[in-house]
C-alpha cells in the first residue's frame, strides 16, 4: 500500500475524504525539500507551471481542511502572509525569523513541548499543534544599520541563495507526472499538451480513459495505463523516468491480479 492510499485509509476511519484537488495539492507539499514552505500564492503558481489549473480560492480553502486533517501546518511568519508546511510524524519543531529579510530557521525544543502538554493535562485541553516562532534579526541587518531604515526589497546573502534555490525547483517543469489512484494510475500533462485536440484525440483513443475535471488529470486501468504513457508522453520527459514508470505500474498490476484475483 502506497503512502497515499494508507493516507486515504486513515482519513476515512475519521470521517475525512482525501478528494482529487487534496491529493494533488497535499503531493505539492510532499515533492518539496524538508523546511520548506509555501503560501497560496506560490501553491497556484507551483500547480499552473505544471500544467495543473486549480483556482487560489480552491486552494484556500483546500489548505485550510489539510490543516484540520492534520496533514499540513500553518504558520504566520514576519511578513504577515501564512504559510503552510508539510506535518511530519511527531517531532514539534519551531522557527526563528529574521522580521527584516523573512528569513527561517527551524529548530527542535522537547522542553517547550513538554511544557505545553503540562499547560493541556491543567486545563483539560488537547494539544493539537504547538509553535514558538522568535523574531529576530539577522547579523547582516544588523550591519547593514537595522533599525535604521533599510530598502523594502533589501534581503541578506543566505535568504537570497535560499529564495534561488527554491524558485529553481518551481522552475522545473515536469512534463509528464504519473501518479497512483488505487486501481487507476493518473497522468498530469502540461497544460500547452492538455489544450490540444490531437493530443486530446489520442488520450481518448485509449480504452477505459477518464478525464477529471478536478485535477486536469487523465485516468487509466492499470492494464491500460502502460499503453496510455507510451503513446502520450511523446517523448517529453516524465516523473518518475518513463522505464522506472512503466516498471511500477507493472509491478502495481501483478501485485492487484495477485491480491483480488481480478484483471480490468
Amino acid at each position: 500500500m502506497d503512502i497515499i492510499e494508507s493516507l486515504k485509509e486513515k482519513l476515512n476511519g475519521k470521517g475525512w475524504r482525501l478528494t482529487g484537488q487534496r491529493e494533488t495539492i497535499y503531493l505539492v507539499f510532499q515533492d518539496l525539500p524538508k523546511g520548506s514552505h509555501l503560501c497560496a500564492e506560490e501553491v497556484c503558481d507551483y500547480l499552473r507551471q505544471r500544467g495543473q489549473k486549480i483556482s487560489l480560492s480552491t486552494i484556500y480553502r483546500n489548505l485550510k481542511l489539510l490543516v484540520r486533517m492534520g496533514l499540513l501546518r500553518e504558520l504566520e511568519f514576519a511578513e504577515k502572509r501564512k504559510q503552510y508546511e508539510l506535518k511530519t510524524g511527531s517531532t514539534i519543531h519551531h522557527h526563528i525569523v529574521c522580521v527584516q529579510c523573512n528569513q527561517t530557521v527551524e529548530f527542535e525544543d522537547n522542553f517547550i513541548t513538554q511544557q505545553s502538554l503540562k499547560q493541556m493535562q491543567e486545563t483539560g485541553m488537547k494539544l493539537v499543534d504547538c509553535q514558538l516562532i522568535a523574531y529576530s534579526i539577522c547579523p547582516e541587518a544588523l550591519k547593514m544599520g537595522w533599525p535604521a531604515p533599510l530598502p523594502d526589497n533589501w534581503m541578506c546573502s543566505r535568504c537570497v541563495m535560499s529564495k534561488q534555490v527554491e524558485q529553481a525547483q518551481v522552475d522545473e517543469k515536469v512534463k509528464l507526472r504519473v501518479v497512483f489512484k488505487g486501481e487507476r494510475v493518473a497522468l498530469y500533462v502540461p497544460e500547452e499538451l492538455n489544450s490540444s485536440d490531437s493530443f486530446r484525440e489520442k488520450a481518448k483513443s485509449i480504452k477505459g480513459w477518464r478525464y477529471c475535471r478536478d485535477d486536469f488529470g487523465w485516468y487509466y486501468p492499470l492494464d491500460r495505463a502502460v499503453e496510455a504513457l507510451n503513446i502520450l508522453h511523446q517523448g517529453y520527459d516524465t516523473e518518475p523516468e518513463l522505464e522506472d514508470a512503466i516498471a511500477l505500474i507493472k509491478q502495481r498490476y501483478a501485485e492487484y491480479v495477485s491480491k483480488f484475483g481480478w484483471q480490468n
